[in-house]
């Protein structure tokens, strides 16, 4: 049986994925996207960003009628665009946040969260305003200094920021970093992701499969960074581009990256658009 046959759904990461770093989608990929939807292909997406921002870039991009479900901030988050409603699978609760708060501190660390006004909440701005203009800007976010000590909500997710340069730093820092409450990985060069226990872009993917009835396998799950890998292996993967994050062997297929139109490349060489 040849892949085209064989799957059924797709799972897209956004960044790096469907959109280069200026969040653009290319006009090729675009219309590949309308020709699986034509096809009876289930699309949907599955990413680190929380729903908000992931459908703003959709719509900047002509594409937000493309997608069935948004499973936003690392499988925390599902959106059903047929019902319109949108539910959290786990939280991180607020006694979480005020013990982490004080172990990220440093000119160079920042805990964030994100609320339901399109705000980033800081415990406080990391030295680089260049770093956090960008950050924002890419998630269509405001900066907002935000006390955690007093906090009483319950989060989705949070990211600990960085700066690039100092990720060995960091990487020390988060070696001795324990917590039987959530779960932490990287997501880029200067993000490490929080999100609660047991909680990853892998579980989407069983999740989308119980929706739709259909084996994880019969799911294509497409991204291009370490935090994408979880889908992958539970899925049937497809890495973008050139990084190697450990385990990437592991994925079955890899193709050109987002800048050389690389999925729009395979889907074209696996038949998936004729």
């Amino acid at each position: 049986m040849s892949l085209n046959e064989k799957i059924k759904a797709f799972l897209f990461d956004i960044d790096g994925t469907l959109v280069n770093q200026e969040l653009e989608m290319s006009p090729k990929l675009r219309e590949a996207l309308k020709i699986l939807k034509e096809k009876g292909y289930h699309v949907s997406i599955n990413t680190g960003r929380p729903y908000r921002a992931s459908e703003q870039i959709m719509i900047n991009n002509g594409a937000s009628d493309l997608f069935e479900y948004y499973f936003g901030s690392n499988g925390v988050e599902l959106y059903d665009t047929f019902k319109k409603e949108k539910t959290y699978v786990a939280e991180i609760a607020p006694e979480t946040l005020k013990d982490l708060d004080p172990q990220f501190r440093e000119d160079y660390l920042a805990l964030i969260t994100y609320d339901d006004k399109g705000h980033i909440l800081f415990n406080h701005m990391p030295k680089s305003k260049e770093h956090v203009d960008f950050w924002c800007r890419v998630r269509f976010s405001t900066p907002v200094l935000y006390d955690y000590q007093t906090n009483e909500r319950a989060f989705p997710k949070a990211a600990l920021l960085f700066e690039t340069e100092r990720r060995q730093d960091f990487e020390e820092k988060m070696n001795k970093f324990t917590d039987d409450r959530v779960d932490v990985f990287f997501s880029g060069n200067h993000v490490m992701e929080v999100v609660p226990k047991g909680m990853d872009k892998g579980r989407s993917v069983y999740e989308y499969a119980r929706i739709l009835g259909i084996d994880p396998k019969e799911i294509l799950c497409i991204g291009d960074q370490e935090s994408d890998l979880s889908a992958m292996f539970n899925g049937t993967g497809l890495f973008v581009g050139d990084e190697t994050p450990e385990g990437k062997e592991k994925v079955p297929y890899t193709c050109e990256s987002v800048h050389e139109d690389g999925i729009y490349k395979f889907l074209k060489r696996e038949g998936f658009l004729d």
